[in-house]
C-alpha cells in the first residue's frame, strides 16, 4: 500500500473510486456551517463514536443501496485511517476533522481510528437494501485484482 500521508489543507490526487476533500463551510454569525452531504434528500445520517485504535470494515458495497453509491463519511472530530483498494491500486490515507470521504461501489475498504473519533455516514432509512460484502483484502484481490 502507499505510505500513509496526513491530509490537511493540501489537495492530493485520489485513487480511482476513492475521494477525500475538505468539507465546504461558511460562516453564519459565530457559527461555521459545513456542507458535507449534498444531494441526500430522503436519507439519514448515522453518527459513530469510536475509541482510539478501533477497526471496522473489510468490505465493499455493490451499489444496490443508493446511500452507499457512493458511501460517504464526514469526520467530525479525531483522526481515522482508511485502507482502500480498487483491485489495481491500494491506498492508505489518514483523514481528520473537517474531511469528507467518498467510496465508490466495489472499492474495498477498512478503517482504523487513530484517536477518539466521531464520524457521520449517510444511510438509507430502514436500510431496505443490504449491499455490503465482507471479505479480507486478500479475498477481494483474488476476486477483483488485476490478472497477469
Amino acid at each position: 500500500m502507499k505510505k500513509t500521508k496526513k491530509d490537511n489543507k493540501e489537495e492530493r490526487k485520489n485513487m480511482k473510486g476513492f475521494r477525500v476533500k475538505k468539507a465546504k463551510s461558511k460562516k453564519a454569525g459565530t457559527n461555521e456551517i459545513f456542507t458535507c452531504f449534498e444531494g441526500i434528500e430522503n436519507y439519514g445520517v448515522r453518527v459513530f463514536h469510536r475509541g482510539a485504535n478501533e477497526k471496522a470494515g473489510e468490505e465493499y458495497h455493490t451499489g444496490d443501496n443508493p446511500s452507499k453509491n457512493p458511501e460517504r463519511f464526514y469526520i467530525a472530530n479525531g483522526r481515522i485511517e482508511f485502507n482502500v483498494s480498487n483491485g489495481k491500486e491500494d491506498e492508505r490515507r489518514e483523514v481528520e476533522k473537517g474531511m469528507v470521504v467518498e467510496i465508490d461501489p466495489y472499492v474495498w475498504h477498512a478503517t482504523r481510528t487513530l484517536s477518539e473519533t466521531i464520524y457521520l455516514k449517510v444511510i438509507e432509512p430502514g436500510q431496505k437494501v443490504n449491499d455490503t460484502v465482507f471479505l479480507t483484502l486478500g479475498e477481494y484481490k483474488e476476486r477483483f485484482g488485476k490478472k497477469s
